[in-house]
């Protein structure tokens, strides 16, 4: 009885260990990701890239850990310093998709400030530009899209935000 007693302890303790110890057991919850793109094709005479097309590098650039929070509705996004200093050495044009657990919930370009052209159908980052470690999310470049609109506005995606609000990321 004594041996079955302690079969019956041990075993338990093994379980509550591993389950415990699991990954997913201590970071509940969805990711919000930034990737670089391995494939993708873009629409013809557009700064907009094919959404079928789309083949996500294997690792993420910006990780949900780099993401402090999400300011809304500005679409300003503060990351850690060490997420910041993972944009360092991003070019013009280099293409991201925005993710919530690797679905891809938009896609658009690294448009730094120096910029000499344009880009008006998507979503761009300036990646060297920012304040207090907040990056501007904006739809096109330069300026405002007023005479070429995204509709819908692919930032107020209902995912991307409820994933930021349950994680008290949203504000």
């Amino acid at each position: 009885m004594w041996r079955l007693i302690k079969s019956i302890a041990l075993f338990s303790a093994l379980i509550l260990l591993v389950m415990g110890c699991s990954k997913e057991n201590a970071e509940s919850g969805d990711a919000v990701e930034i990737y670089l793109l391995k494939e993708y094709s873009l629409v013809t005479n557009r700064c907009e890239i094919v959404k079928s097309s789309i083949v996500l590098k294997d690792n993420e650039l910006i990780s949900n850990n780099d993401i402090v929070a999400y300011h809304h509705p500005e679409h300003k996004i503060t990351l850690t310093g060490s997420g910041l200093n993972k944009l360092d050495g991003i070019h013009d044009n280099t293409p991201f998709c925005m993710t919530v657990d690797k679905e891809i919930i938009y896609a658009g370009f690294f448009k730094p400030g120096y910029s000499s052209s344009s880009c008006w159908h998507s979503v761009t980052i300036d990646p060297i530009s920012y304040v207090d470690n907040q990056i501007n999310v904006n739809l096109g470049y330069p300026g405002t899209l007023e005479d070429f609109p995204i509709e819908p506005d692919p930032r107020e995606n209902r995912l991307l935000l409820e994933t930021f609000k349950k994680q008290g990321k949203l504000k």
